[in-house]
């Protein structure tokens, strides 16, 4: 009975779609080597220097594949590499993808190391003049090499006499013998591209699609040296289906300089233009911690901000010009904004914009500082409204804050007042006339007079529910306010904070810029960019952007929440 194979051969010809699909695959590809030791993991190959010449080398993570010589044909001559598929084999056609991954020691090594050392050994002067050369035995000898490589997975044809890849190799045999070739960039371009192919034809559900089909993504790179790949007429091209990326969370890792940065602004670009040709609205936000994606980049030739038109850019970087308002106070040209937003309304936020400004700026912190910087604000926003207590404590903590806030910014504001009737009647006690008298809303200097005196008052003062009020976060802010320590000495308080410049981030009775972005992305598809220039670890941090993505879904703007992250 004839395999699967041999019935397609004969039910659809020789150029049967099955066949080219194969054919694409192996053209061109240079034969490089045997298969000596199999495993359903690693593959040991051997090699030789002619062979790897003829290739253009065998670069460190090339790519390589083995094929049976049953049903593999080649030409094996020095002009060309032409292989054929051999529709007469009864064996079924499978390519194993391999991957090389080090070298490998043959047994007779230490032979022929010891050879060329003692080559080297006794070389005379005249010898080092007119070039060394071994004998032939020796130089047939030493130029063979062993390679190791993982086993990436297998192209067979499936039940449904389609070409299909698996991510591992079903079986193997002692005394079989494979062929190992290096593919040619047509091939190696055929191979990389599988999958994307396939799927996206499924997706259109048509017969064949071409490359062109696809959004060009960048090129294959075996190492950071290129001399050898370089040779080549071009480089194999890889491509991307941008649906791949909207539903799923993408992370890319690289070393420095290997392109991370430009294969997102690719990746960015790429699914805005796939989102317009098919008439689809995808808005995207990109936190731009390092400002790679708003400035040109020689290396890459561009950027986002002026690779797409209806980009804008908001920004953290005071050095930053934004665009100029005309007379009726309206942006002349929305592409830069400077991201602002009133401090005292998210109190949450502005102390996690604060720590992060402190601890990305490296700036010297003192025990009084810590303990300020090691306050959750966000604690005191999510209080039982049914527990008084916490209620009550939470008001005076919130007070507190947004009057260090205040003394910071130079903002006149009033402050709500969260003290009862029992603190100011321990602040009046031993006066002959009432100093403080307990009304709704204080000045900043009325309020700052009530701090001094409960500092003062600090050991005593007592709330409703006979508890010190000098302690925990009511101690670290009080004495942040008044600049002193529980010892009665002089800090410098919430001076540390004038260092990092809150003035630059705070724009009175504005909204968050999570709205403002929100807005944009419900109107059209836009891309954002948050520029934070010089921060170690990022202002927009997990908890802002947390905040942020929940703010989308409550809004509705999408159904899905994606990221993609570059490291």
């Amino acid at each position: 009975m004839q395999n699967s194979f041999t019935n397609i051969i004969q039910q659809m010809g020789e150029k049967s779609e099955v066949v080219q699909e194969i054919e694409n695959i192996v053209q061109n590809a240079h034969f490089v080597g045997f298969a000596v030791d199999v495993t359903y993991s690693t593959f040991t190959v051997l090699t030789n220097d002619a062979w790897k010449e003829r290739a253009n080398g065998i670069p460190h993570n090339s790519f390589l594949f083995a094929a049976s010589p049953n049903w593999l044909k080649s030409t094996f001559d020095n002009f060309t590499n032409e292989l054929k598929v051999n529709i007469a084999s009864d064996e079924d056609p499978e390519i194993i993808l391999l991957r090389v991954t080090e070298e490998y020691e043959l047994p007779s090594k230490d032979i022929w190391l010891a050879t060329k050392i003692d080559k080297f050994k006794s070389l005379e002067t005249k010898e080092l003049h007119d070039g060394v050369v071994f004998d032939e035995l020796s130089r047939n000898e030493i130029q063979y090499a062993g390679l190791k490589c993982r086993v990436l997975g297998t192209f067979y044809i499936d039940e449904h006499q389609n070409l299909t890849f698996g991510s591992d190799i079903e079986n193997y045999y002692g005394a079989k013998i494979l062929y190992v070739y290096k593919p040619s960039v047509e091939g190696l371009e055929n191979i990389v591209n599988f999958e994307t192919q396939k799927k996206i034809q499924e997706e259109l559900s048509e017969n064949h699609i071409n490359l062109s089909n696809l959004v060009p993504f960048g090129y294959v790179r075996y190492t950071s040296t290129q001399r050898l790949q370089k040779k080549e007429a071009k480089l194999a091209q890889v491509y991307i289906n941008t649906n791949d990326f909207l539903t799923r969370r993408t992370a890319l890792f690289g070393m420095t300089r290997t392109g991370k940065s430009n294969t997102v602004k690719i990746l960015i670009k790429s699914i805005k233009e796939a989102a317009q040709k098919h008439g689809k609205k995808v808005s995207q936000i990109i936190f731009d911690v390092n400002g790679e994606y708003i400035y040109v980049n020689p290396q890459d030739e561009g950027a986002i901000s002026t690779d797409i038109d209806d980009c804008f850019i908001l920004t953290f970087n005071p050095n930053i010009n934004t665009n100029s308002k005309n007379t009726d106070n309206n942006y002349t040209d929305n592409k830069m904004r400077s991201l602002q937003f009133d401090l005292f309304k998210d109190l949450g936020l502005t102390h996690e914009l604060i720590v992060s400004l402190m601890r990305s700026q490296s700036i010297s912190t003192s025990t009084d500082l810590e303990s300020f910087l090691g306050i959750n604000m966000y604690a005191y926003y999510n209080i039982d409204p049914s527990d008084y207590t916490q209620k009550r404590r939470a008001k005076r903590i919130i007070a507190l804050y947004k009057f260090i806030l205040s003394k910071v910014l130079g903002q006149n504001i009033l402050i709500d007042n969260p003290f009862g009737k029992e603190i100011f009647d321990q602040l009046n006690e031993n006066e002959e006339e009432p100093i403080f008298q307990q009304k709704d809303k204080f000045t900043i200097e009325e309020f700052e007079n009530i701090l001094n005196k409960i500092y003062e008052k600090r050991k005593t003062i007592k709330t409703s529910s006979k508890n010190i009020l000098y302690r925990e976060d009511f101690e670290t802010l009080l004495n942040f306010a008044v600049k002193k320590n529980s010892e009665g000495r002089q800090i410098l308080g919430y001076g540390h904070l004038r260092r990092i410049h809150l003035e630059r981030f705070h724009l009175a009775g504005a909204d968050t810029y999570f709205d403002e972005i929100i807005n944009s992305c419900s109107a059209k598809i836009k891309v954002e960019l948050a520029e934070l220039p010089k921060i170690k670890y990022g202002i927009v941090t997990k908890a802002v952007i947390n905040l942020f993505i929940m703010k989308i879904h409550h809004r509705g703007v999408s159904n899905y929440a994606n990221h993609h992250c570059k490291t």
